[in-house]
């Protein structure tokens, strides 16, 4: 039998070659994904290892506040909810199965919203929520959520405590540590500003407000002579009101819940004769809170997330919201509502019923598009937007300008 040829000896620096190409391929590829950018989000998945949906039914639960003067927040979102998963159900549902809302009433406080995450969690076993609406409520459910890691995203709750509430927790409505910041800087630069009273309603939403519009505004130079809270429910300011007018600041910041309780606030103090430049948040930039009163809040100046509702999606949304519904009194917050929606039933469709790899793709997503615009949540589940700031004017509100932070 003639001798086999010895096989050819490798060529010096063959595996450092191939290393160099597998290099330049996975580069290429990430340079492809990087450049789809829009909708698309980078977020690697593994469909071969999804967890199904159990029984074919994505049981979805909802907490907001459906009673009490916070139930126009919670109302405006609950179509905006109903809104998307009938649009998702109609197209075959979230990976075959379709949505079925648990709706609770979490009655924007702690206590509602912890009796109303107990429900989801432990009777109804759910592993998704949207909600709470409100700061307090979304709170007092947060430490169970995470300890059953339940996935929750909520449209419209603003506390800087919960940026800390846990890896389970996102938000689409960005932080009051922005806002308040945002609302300070305005005072004392654009209005000139060197002395301001801050009057808020001791809820956990409230209350991050005046704080960041306190420390911000006194770091700038300008300095707080009034600083008074008042309990929910509360019907007379008179207290505050009087030390406001004693001291007649340049601008008082009022921070209340729910727009029936700003619109007291800010009626007793015209009528009193008060003639500071008036400062709030969002939950008075509602248009039809101003049209209704328009006498007592012209003039008001207010700051919101800004939201484009003539975008192609915002538009198309808010259509289908007029069509079934009148129009929202608060259109940021019935698309932020609708969009969180989607945005659980894209983590569900690209990583399964698994809300540990659900926190994990949300916490990737970059420059996602829906109805509330362009979206990315950073580390802590927070959204970073830009702010609008608006001014009443016969009835309308006028943006005064958009702030990006």
């Amino acid at each position: 039998m003639q001798n086999q040829p010895s096989s050819p000896p490798a060529k010096k620096g063959g595996a450092g070659v191939w290393f160099l190409i597998l290099v330049l391929v996975v580069a290429g590829l990430i340079y492809w994904n990087q450049q789809k950018g829009g909708e698309d989000n980078v977020v690697p998945t593994n469909t071969e290892t999804k967890t199904e949906i159990p029984g074919g039914v994505l049981k979805l639960g909802v907490i907001m506040p459906l009673s009490g003067d916070a139930a126009i927040y919670g109302d405006n979102e609950l179509k905006g909810v109903q809104i998307a998963v009938s649009e998702i159900n109609a197209a075959g549902g979230v990976d075959g199965a379709q949505i079925e809302l648990v709706v609770e009433d979490g009655k924007c406080n702690p206590e509602g919203g912890a009796a109303a995450g107990n429900k989801l969690v432990n009777v109804d076993m759910v592993k998704f929520i949207i909600g709470g609406a409100c700061s307090g409520e979304t709170l007092g459910f947060t430490t169970l959520t995470g300890e059953n890691q339940v996935l929750s995203i909520s449209p419209s709750a603003t506390s800087p405590a919960i940026t800390d509430a846990g890896a389970y927790v996102f938000r689409t409505a960005p932080s009051d540590a922005l806002a308040g910041s945002i609302a300070a800087n305005y005072a004392f630069t654009d209005l000139g500003a060197k002395t301001a009273a801050i009057i808020y309603e001791t809820t956990d939403y409230a209350q991050g407000l005046e704080k960041t519009f306190k420390d911000t505004f006194t770091a700038l130079g300008g300095e707080v002579v009034i600083d008074e809270g008042f309990a929910t429910g509360d019907k007379d300011f008179t207290a505050q009101v009087l030390k406001t007018k004693n001291k007649m600041p340049d601008v008082v910041y009022v921070v209340p819940q729910s727009p029936a309780t700003g619109i007291l606030v800010i009626k007793q103090l015209k009528s009193t004769n008060v003639t500071s430049a008036l400062l709030t948040a969002e939950v008075l930039a509602s248009d039809t809170v101003l049209a209704d009163n328009e006498v007592f809040l012209d003039g008001l100046t207010v700051i919101e997330p800004f939201y484009d509702q003539t975008a192609a999606k915002a538009a198309a949304f808010l259509a289908s919201y007029k069509a079934e519904n009148a129009d929202p009194e608060f259109p940021f917050f019935a698309a932020s509502a609708y969009s969180d929606v989607y945005l659980l039933a894209e983590a569900i469709e690209a990583v399964g019923y698994d809300t540990t790899k659900g926190a994990a793709y949300l916490t990737g997503l970059k420059n996602w598009s829906g109805a509330l615009g362009t979206i990315s949540f950073d580390a802590n589940g927070d959204v970073l937007t830009s702010y609008a700031i608006k001014k009443a004017d016969g009835g309308v509100y006028d943006q005064v300008k958009v702030v990006t932070p």
